[in-house]
């Protein structure tokens, strides 16, 4: 859920829903402590244990900037109603409870994950270079390099059999007549 209200093209405002929960050995000092789950599109992207009084973010070291600068707005924008969330569900001997609310200026997050190029998903294949190949392909530019020079190389034909390009077949005939002369 995208908001054109925000100042900033680059924020948004997202639904973010809350799960607290607890097990029966869950406690910050004297306290009941509960694990909430911080939840957006249904994929978890932080988590805290956290009590009436106090909340502890699970650190993650995996986390990008904006991650992690998009998980302290959500956290700062909502502590205190976790806060008391947690009390009520405590004096009501709750384990669990979820809460959901709109965040504001939560930074745009791209998603990780297959490339997509103008014709679709790309696929993944490897090729074997040596060490001085491989630095030399990273300062070319890499993949895009690659597949950049793949669409602008031209093929005699549109078939790719080795009999409709006369490159490979001049090569293969190349071949069979050195394996020949070998074996004679």
């Amino acid at each position: 859920m995208l908001s054109t209200a925000s100042k900033n093209p680059d924020k948004h405002t997202e639904k973010v829903r809350f799960e607290l929960r607890r097990g029966p050995n869950d406690f910050i000092k004297d306290k009941r402590a509960y694990y909430a789950y911080v939840l957006s599109n249904g994929v978890c992207i932080g988590s805290a244990k956290m009590s009436s009084e106090v909340l502890i973010p699970v650190e993650v070291k995996t986390r990008t900037a904006k991650e992690a600068a998009n998980f302290k707005i959500i956290i700062d924008t909502i502590e205190e109603d976790l806060k008391c969330f947690a009390g009520l569900l405590d004096e009501s001997g709750e384990n669990r409870g979820e809460l959901e609310q709109e965040i504001e200026n939560l930074w745009i997050i791209k998603k990780r994950g297959r490339p997509v190029s103008e014709e679709g998903l790309l696929v993944r294949t490897t090729i074997l270079l040596s060490e001085e190949d491989k630095n030399k392909l990273k300062v070319l530019g890499g993949s895009s390099w690659i597949r950049e020079q793949i669409r602008k190389a031209q093929l005699p034909d549109k078939s790719t059999s080795p009999d409709s390009n006369p490159k490979i077949s001049e090569n293969l005939k190349e071949e069979k007549e050195e394996q020949n002369a070998s074996n004679e």
